[in-house]
């Protein structure tokens, strides 16, 4: 959700679709890529503006770098579990 509430995208490392899902503007939005490069990009459209989501896939901590608003958001967890849990503030400075 947005204004305030966090954002958790889940993937399964494992297998080879990645799914993120977040709710923008009670809308909900997912993002697809492929897991087996060592980076992948993800792109979503925030107020009609594109929003570039990065992570590492094979080191151990997982970034997402990202600007909304001219702010930058970092996301970080752990790559060797099944399930990854980020979770962010979409307008606390995202």
């Amino acid at each position: 959700m947005v204004h305030s509430k966090p954002a958790i995208f889940k993937t399964m490392l494992h297998s080879k679709p990645v799914t993120f899902k977040t709710m923008e503007h009670s809308k909900p939005a997912t993002f697809k890529a492929m897991v087996h490069s060592k980076t992948v990009t993800f792109k979503i459209m925030v107020h009609s503006k594109p929003v570039s989501f990065t992570i590492m896939v094979h080191s151990k901590p997982v970034t997402i770098k990202t600007t909304a608003h001219s702010k930058p958001v970092t996301c970080k967890t752990t790559v060797h579990s099944k399930t990854l849990t980020f979770k962010t503030t979409i307008h606390s400075y995202f």
